[in-house]
């Protein structure tokens, strides 16, 4: 079981949570995300990267879509996306890994 209570929801205004099939359970403190739009994607496919696939496609469609002084913040405790975070800051977003 993982626990995202450590994350302070109410300082975003949109999250959106990935989860793999193999992610069954998710703590989250109500509470924190009362003024926070949580969104929870879950991706049922299990491959090598494939949660890192899919919320590098998501960054790319949310870095055309949304106004350009709009922060991303990833929170991952991989490595694979720094290459996806370096391509959206060279094309002028605003993205930091938490």
């Amino acid at each position: 079981m993982h626990s995202l209570n450590a994350l302070k929801f109410s300082n975003y205004e949109w999250v959106i949570l990935f989860c793999g099939p193999q992610n069954k359970k998710v703590e989250i403190d109500l509470a924190s995300v009362a003024s926070t739009k949580l969104e929870i994607t879950r991706i049922d496919k299990s491959a090598k990267d494939n949660l890192d696939f899919d919320l590098s496609l998501y960054l790319a469609r949310y870095h055309e879509l949304v106004d350009e002084n709009v922060e991303f913040v990833v929170f991952s405790n991989g490595s694979g996306l720094d290459g996806v975070v370096d391509q959206m800051t060279t094309l002028g977003s605003e993205v930091q890994k938490g």
